[in-house]
């Protein structure tokens, strides 16, 4: 964390932890939406689907993304 805000720093980058993962890393479109459990079924593995509640579809390429927590 300290390099990123030493690099930030150097480049005269403002970091705003709110925009840090917003875009797709696919596609770079900045539109998710939070989607039915069901209708991603199909598009992630059994063990996921099973131990996650909140599914996020983006808007640019409908690359399903989800939340895990550390720890």
């Amino acid at each position: 964390e300290s390099q990123l805000r030493e690099i930030a720093a150097h480049f005269g980058i403002t970091l705003d932890k709110e925009q840090l993962m917003s875009r797709c890393p696919k596609c770079n479109a900045a539109a998710f939406r939070l989607v039915p459990k069901d209708s991603v079924r199909e598009r992630v593995s059994e063990r996921i689907f099973e131990i996650v509640e909140e599914f996020f579809e983006c808007g640019g390429c409908l690359k399903v993304f989800w939340m895990v927590r550390k720890g």
